[in-house]
């Protein structure tokens, strides 16, 4: 599962990746920065709900996968040079690190 799950990031990484020139370090780390913050502000969303409100493991991952992407939607929105080609590029990279989280959640069985 957790091999799947790696194949998986990889090739989503490369699909999203734009261009392998000069960019590329700086591309790498924007992709770094929103998937590893959506996949904690995920865990942690989850881990208040499941753990410390009592809610059962459905209801907590309807609520933190939506909430997490809604954080990084806004936050994307509220910088001055966002544009829509930018903005779209950011949410699949929230999307990755949403999904790393989901996968990590059923894998483990927290």
């Amino acid at each position: 599962m957790i091999k799947l799950y790696h194949y998986a990031m990889c090739a989503l990484f490369l699909t999203c990746h734009s261009s392998w020139a000069e960019s590329a370090h700086d591309e790498t780390v924007h992709f770094a920065a929103h998937a590893g913050t959506s996949y904690i502000i995920n865990e942690v969303v989850y881990g208040i709900m499941h753990k410390g409100l009592g809610a059962d493991r459905a209801t907590s991952l309807w609520f933190s996968v939506p909430t997490t992407l809604a954080l990084g939607l806004t936050y994307k929105m509220m910088e001055m040079n966002a544009s829509n080609s930018d903005i779209g590029k950011s949410m699949i990279y929230n999307g990755i690190g949403v999904l790393g989280s989901v996968v990590i959640i059923h894998g483990f069985d927290f």
